[in-house]
């Protein structure tokens, strides 16, 4: 059995609150939880975060299982802007030893999130090249925590299948790999009746949509863990398997034949708890 974790937005939240939501877990009978990216970002201001963390789960009965590298324009690695490049490799370096800290073995990290287009840089050679570059001084650092980085797809020109690919190829290493994104996945499949996020991201770059709806079958030898969630194919919505138009069962039966796959991540963020618990044990079946 393939192990699922759950994502579920703990930031900003009371200590009596979040002690709640990892019983209503455990009750429910999930057993894992996502250390979210803004749990990440927290433990890196400030270290007894981690400690309540660490306590509130094993009282409750639950566990990270997998997490997830603060992102977002100045945090990908596909970052441009010299200046800033330093500031984000040190974070994402940070991530990947709070990820061992508790005692996961993977961390996604984005290449590039949505609209990565840095002061009218929009060459895409060049953005995989900083990509390369930040990948170069990572890997050293995931062998040594013994965490594997996955990179995931969006619905960029930069982070397509191919792309990936390209650099699983470049580093052959075994602390590299791919996170699998169903919704985004789905949204850069094909064109809909009206533009949706890739249509706008590629734009961005000035370039028509390579639609894709291949991506699943290209990526399956070398997906690590996967996000799952739901879309009606324009944005990403996020929701419960079977709220949109994916078809899961075909996305079920390819990916439980992914030979390095380690973990199912549920990232859907609507629903009540024992629902989301409910929605992916009967996801498991298929």
């Amino acid at each position: 059995m393939i192990p699922v974790t759950h994502f579920y937005a703990l930031h900003g939240l009371s200590d009596r609150v979040r002690q709640g939501i990892f019983a209503d877990f455990a009750d429910a009978g999930g057993k894992h939880i996502v250390l979210t990216d803004h749990c990440v970002a927290q433990i890196m201001t400030d270290t007894a975060f981690a400690q309540k963390l660490k306590a509130e789960t094993k009282a409750a009965g639950v566990s990270f299982l997998d997490a997830h590298a603060p992102f977002g324009v100045l945090s990908d690695l596909c970052l441009p802007i010299d200046e800033y490049r330093g500031l984000m490799l040190t974070r994402a370096k940070y991530a990947i030893e709070i990820a061992n800290l508790f005692g996961l073995d993977t961390i996604t990290i984005h290449v590039g999130s949505g609209m990565p287009v840095y002061e009218g840089k929009t060459d895409v050679k060049l953005l995989c090249d900083y990509t390369r570059r930040s990948l170069e001084e990572l890997l050293p650092v995931a062998e040594k925590n013994g965490v594997v980085i996955c990179i995931e797809n969006i619905w960029s020109p930069i982070t397509t299948a191919e792309r990936l690919l390209e650099f699983i190829d470049y580093f052959k290493s075994p602390w590299l790999g791919i996170c699998y994104d169903a919704g985004h996945a789905h949204i850069a499949s094909k064109p809909r009746e009206v533009p949706n996020n890739a249509n706008k991201c590629w734009g961005a770059f000035g370039l028509p949509v390579g639609w894709d709806e291949q991506t699943l079958e290209k990526l399956l030898p070398e997906i690590v863990n996967c996000h799952l969630h739901d879309n009606h194919g324009l944005i990403d919505e996020h929701f419960l398997p079977g709220k949109g138009l994916i078809d899961w069962k075909h996305v079920m039966g390819l990916l439980k034949t992914a030979p390095k796959i380690r973990l199912i991540q549920n990232e859907a963020n609507d629903g009540g708890i024992a629902e989301r618990v409910r929605c992916f044990d009967k996801l498991m079946e298929l």
